[in-house]
């Protein structure tokens, strides 16, 4: 099995001392961090953890926020969360925020092993980007509010699962809470895996596969892409209501760079618009004004071939 490397942060050092014993017996590599802050660097030391493994102080409200950052930084889905039997509220946040393993305290070297052991079946099952490249993504369809529990069982079944969320602010008279909701409701991507199809429309939630015709719809590579680097970003992301047409502008600067849509105000704030035409779904940003481009600046002149392709647009 490939050599892991697995990052534990935990104030606990008997959790600490048991993860270092298990997983180092195996081959891995363990890096351990009393808190959140020690581990906050480990993104600009280029470390890359193929795990994290954290254990939340459920008595402290910052602690959902600070897993929902490293795991954008660090690893994205590749996190296990430590809980008590009684810690459900914690566990609560934690699948909002799209974990989706969990250890119950005390842990034994059963559970570790468990966990690494699945983990490194993934890990071993990827395979060259070039080739995750031209296998394409596509889409189910779920009943509803059942996104994040099929997106949570295909993940555990070894599919590749990609789901969208975006934060909403609920707010009562006497508390406001943040929730983490589908930025398209009712529907998960899958990257291949359409030899299990059986199995997949057999799980709990699944209504049916997208289809185009009579062939399973594909969605490029590049569209996933981009809508994962707008949810990863430190930006303002909300579902917006479904656009075809409109002034084509391109984001010229910042980590978005190159990403085209429909431009888009609200109040005095500039959005971009990507629709899914084949979801007739879409999906806005905030961006700065002077960011953007028009997309017919880069129309095509000898030399210069037309640039103006049109993102997560689907057509006949």
């Amino acid at each position: 099995m490939k050599q892991l490397l697995v990052v534990v942060i935990t104030a606990s050092s008997v959790t600490r001392s048991i993860a270092r014993s298990v997983l180092e017996e195996e081959g891995h590599r363990v890096i351990e961090a009393p808190g959140y802050s020690d581990a906050a660097s480990l993104p600009s030391e280029g470390l890359n953890p193929d795990l994290l493994l954290c254990e939340p102080d459920s008595g402290r409200s910052s602690e959902m926020l600070n897993v929902r950052q490293l795991t954008t930084k660090l690893s994205r889905d590749r996190i296990c969360l430590v809980t008590g039997i009684g810690d459900e509220k914690l566990r609560q946040e934690a699948r909002e925020l799209g974990v989706r393993h969990f250890l119950t305290r005390p842990i034994t070297r059963r559970d570790l092993e468990s966990v690494v052991d699945c983990l490194g079946q993934v890990v071993e099952s990827e395979v060259s980007v070039t080739s995750r490249e031209t296998t394409p993504w596509w889409a189910l369809y779920t009943r509803h509010q059942c996104e994040k529990m099929v997106a949570e069982t295909l993940t555990c079944k070894q599919f590749e699962v990609f789901l969208p969320l975006y934060a909403s602010i609920r707010r009562w008279t006497d508390r406001q809470k943040t929730l983490f909701l589908p930025i398209f409701p009712g529907y998960v991507f899958v990257r291949g895996g359409l030899d299990r199809r059986l199995e997949i429309v057999m799980t709990p939630g699944v209504q049916t596969i997208l289809f185009y015709g009579e062939q399973v719809a594909d969605i490029p590579e590049t569209e996933i892409h981009n809508i994962r680097r707008m949810v990863e970003g430190p930006y303002r992301v909300e579902p917006h209501p479904y656009l075809q047409c409109g002034e084509k502008v391109r984001i010229t600067r910042g980590s978005l760079k190159g990403i085209e849509g429909v431009l888009v105000r609200k109040k005095n704030l500039c959005r971009i618009v990507l629709s899914m035409d084949i979801l007739h779904q879409s999906v806005a940003v905030e961006v700065d004004a002077s960011d953007v481009e028009p997309v017919n600046l880069w129309s095509s002149t000898p030399g210069n071939p037309s640039r103006t392709t049109t993102l997560l647009n689907y057509r006949n």
